[in-house]
């Protein structure tokens, strides 16, 4: 008996954990626009191989994590790396979202 009351006991408690919660919306659809914009000027800026204008969104503690490479941190290190990826014709930017 005492079993099937610290069973039900604890379902209880976690069928109540599931009620709450933020029931306000996160994300919207303006939020989606704001992001494709800013993903276009990021493309387009990228297109010009411009390194110093492309880091001009990027925060003191921006990070860049590139494949198989090391992590580059800061804009000055940041402007550096995507300067030598445009001198080196390694730049490639693909547009992998839709508007």
């Amino acid at each position: 008996m005492l079993n099937r009351f610290v069973l039900l006991a604890l379902s209880l408690v976690i069928i109540a954990g599931c009620g709450g919660g933020n029931t306000e919306v996160g994300f919207t659809r303006a939020d989606g626009e704001e992001i494709r914009s800013m993903l276009q000027e990021f493309s387009e800026t990228f297109g010009e191989n411009d390194a110093s204008a492309l880091i001009g969104d990027y925060s003191a503690n921006t990070m860049v994590m590139p494949p198989n490479s090391s992590t580059v941190r800061g804009p000055e290190s940041i402007e550096g790396f995507f300067g030598a990826l445009f001198s080196e014709g390694k730049a490639v930017c693909s547009r992998a979202w839709r508007s």
